[in-house]
């Protein structure tokens, strides 16, 4: 009797598992067939052969429109509050995308009708695709897993209750659940093995030149670690700030207040890249949201206290550790700023804020605070303490492997579960 039922529990017919075509993103190599130590049988979802038009639901409409918000941002380089004056002068610029996003959600969901997956695995979660089919699985009850690369290139990272990666992930209860349980030591000895190996960690857009130019001035400063104008973490992460031109106006003016010199290392990404699903390159977009602001510009002309670095020609590390403090919205950089010893001040929704180890300006009227404790407080050996454990557990306890074995486990432990 034993052996016919394990029989039976063997045979099992393997989990149908969709996926976004995006999970090429992480650059493990091509995932789709069967796994048969994970019995899994891992698809990509079928867009091909979509309807031109379909009936718009009116339980849909909100959803549609919402899902579009992302790439309709990305498309006309604003910030979803600006939004819907654009789309006042330019209805296309959102009506297209849910017409396309209707048909891709019908088809999704006649697919469900035919062959129901254990699970779905999507990158990022905001990414068009991986935003449709996210949400048809959880309006269906069905487990989501969301993957995305760290600035690490040999770590990813993972969620399946939100299943959104970015700034919606896990982070914070992963260090509450093992704060207690790394010790000081161990916290150490991560940190400073990953400070002495970033540079050969890191992925190619996330790169710093491996010397620095000389600044053009002497003295103490005060650094801004900008980020992807567009980048999901800044159009849905702001918090109570108008946009990253209103931070850096008010890090530009306390760093005036406080006789400090100020450089903005803008992303490199901005230089070279482009968006995801996009033909134009960002092409400075940072700086060119800067030199069109008025006021910015203003602070920034007639005076040699103030460098930009749009070109990549200074090591962000080696800024880091020369800064008397980093100002950040919500980028990881902020964190790898912490753990060197650099007080940081955060604007944003970050994973790492509001534990303890950052100075957090969640808006305007905080700023000047939190500025002011941070260039007064140099090093300061608790939170840096703090901020050292919380990165040892956010990449070895939370964060996994990057490799195809390991999102394997994921996806098999995420179909297991009951959303």
């Amino acid at each position: 009797m034993l052996s016919k039922f394990l029989g039976l529990f063997l045979s099992r017919p393997p989990e149908r598992i969709y996926f976004v075509p995006e999970i090429a993103w992480l650059q493990l190599g091509p995932i789709e067939g069967m796994s048969p130590e994970h019995n899994l049988d891992l698809r990509p979802i079928p867009f091909q052969d979509i309807a031109d038009e379909v009936s718009i639901k009116n339980r849909d409409r909100q959803s549609l429109r919402q899902l579009a918000v992302y790439p309709a941002c990305v498309e006309a380089e604003c910030l979803p509050a600006q939004l819907p004056a654009l789309i006042a002068e330019q209805p296309d610029l959102q009506s297209k995308y849910v017409l396309q996003f209707a048909a891709r959600l019908h088809k999704i969901r006649t697919e469900f009708k035919k062959h129901r997956p254990s699970a779905v695995l999507v990158v990022q979660g905001y990414e068009p695709e991986s935003a449709l089919l996210r949400h048809v699985a959880i309006e269906q009850k069905i487990p989501v897993l969301a993957v995305e690369n760290t600035a690490l290139n040999d770590r990813m990272l993972w969620d399946d209750l939100s299943a959104i990666t970015t700034n919606r992930s896990m982070a914070k209860n992963y260090f509450w659940r093992y704060e207690n349980h790394v010790d000081d030591d161990i916290a150490n000895e991560f940190c400073d093995k990953l400070i002495a190996t970033t540079k050969n960690r890191k992925g190619e857009c996330h790169e710093s030149p491996q010397q620095s130019a000389r600044l053009p001035f002497e003295g103490d400063f005060a650094l801004f670690l900008g980020q992807v104008y567009t980048d999901t973490s800044i159009l849905f992460g702001l918090g109570d700030w108008e946009s990253p031109e209103a931070v850096i106006e008010s890090f530009l003016t306390h760093c005036k207040e406080n006789q400090l010199c100020a450089v903005l290392k803008l992303h490199p990404k901005e230089k070279t890249g482009r968006p995801p699903g996009q033909m134009t390159p960002y092409n400075q977009l940072t700086l060119r949201k800067i030199m069109a602001n008025e006021r910015l510009a203003a602070l920034i002309a007639n005076t040699d206290q103030v460098l930009i670095d749009s070109e990549n020609e200074f090591d962000t590390y080696d800024l880091i550790r020369r800064a008397r403090l980093s100002v950040t919205i919500n980028s990881q950089s902020g964190l790898e700023a912490a753990i060197r010893g650099t007080p940081t001040v955060v604007c944003g929704q970050a994973f790492y804020g509001s534990l303890g180890f950052t100075y957090d300006a969640s808006r305007a009227e905080h700023f000047g605070i939190a500025f002011s404790e941070a260039a007064a407080a140099k090093a300061e050996p608790s939170k840096t303490r703090l901020a050292r454990k919380f990165t040892t557990i956010y990449f070895d306890r939370y964060c996994r492997e990057k490799s195809i074995g390991s999102l394997l486990t994921l996806i098999k432990s995420t179909a297991k579960k009951c959303p």
